[in-house]
């Protein structure tokens, strides 16, 4: 990577990882370890938003398929994919909880949404880039869910969390996922003076909109940028402990994930062949 500029784009994703542990943004984007397992959180996620992806296009179409087979289609590929990889931490839940929890999810979603008409969908899994500072050294990109636009013609930047955390809307106001996401698209859409930001937190089925000022959009753009030389900068990435480490895909060479598990009395040692 050349001092000073990013030669990959920054996402919201390898910005996060540095915050939480460094030494995981080192395992996962400096050194590219394969990760040998992913958790059934995410896993569950990744099926959710494949599923909604399905219903959209549809519903773009002009077919919006019954609760049945978007439940059938979500049901038979999560039975496709799940493999053995995916890795259940609270052990008192099966692969079938989740399935179900995530059926859960689809179905109160379907109903409250359903006939689907609330916006046009112009775009999905809609890939974005933008220039944090003047010449594009320093830039960052990513995959905006849902792209649609209202009635009044504001431009609606949704985005769908599966997650078990449901933030307040002052949380919100500091989030930097959906305002770099706004920056990017006004970058390539001048045209585009209102843009509304929208979290849907569909394991609550709240929904959270909010507009920002230019003066919020920038302090998060300013505090984007500072970040990423602050990863350029980087030279010894070291752990950082937390709650999250539970969670984390490199336990078994972390030093950090290591003492854990000892302490646990649990081995974090290669897998036999």
């Amino acid at each position: 990577m050349e001092p000073g500029r990013n030669a990959e784009p920054a996402s919201h994703s390898r910005l996060s990882t540095f915050e939480t542990c460094p030494l995981q943004y080192r395992f996962r984007y400096v050194d590219r370890i394969p990760r040998e397992e992913v958790s059934v959180e995410s896993f569950l996620g990744t099926s959710i938003h494949a599923a909604l992806e399905r219903l959209y296009g549809c519903a773009r179409e002009g077919r919006v398929p019954p609760l049945e087979e978007v439940l059938a289609e979500f049901t038979a590929g999560w039975r496709q994919a799940y493999l053995p990889h995916v890795r259940i931490r609270r052990t008192r839940y099966t692969g079938e909880d989740y399935r179900l929890q995530g059926e859960a999810i689809l179905a109160r979603y379907f109903r409250d949404h359903h006939p689907f008409d609330e916006d046009v969908t112009l775009g999905l899994e809609e890939r974005i880039e933008a220039d944090l500072a003047p010449g594009g050294e320093y830039r960052f990109a990513g995959v905006i869910d849902r792209l649609a636009r209202v009635q009044d013609g504001t431009l609606v930047i949704h985005d769908y969390k599966t997650s078990s955390f449901l933030p307040g809307v002052e949380k919100l106001r500091g989030d930097r996922q959906l305002p770099l996401y706004q920056i990017a698209i006004q970058q390539q859409r001048p045209e585009e003076k209102r843009v509304r930001l929208v979290w849907h937190f569909v394991a609550y089925a709240r929904r959270i909109e909010l507009s920002l000022a230019p003066e919020e959009l920038e302090s998060v753009r300013a505090g984007a940028l500072g970040l990423i030389e602050r990863i350029l900068s980087e030279k010894e990435f070291p752990p950082r402990e937390s709650a999250l480490c539970d969670w984390c895909d490199y336990q078994a060479i972390c030093p950090v994930g290591r003492r854990r598990a000892e302490r646990a009395g649990s081995s974090l040692g290669p897998r036999p062949a």
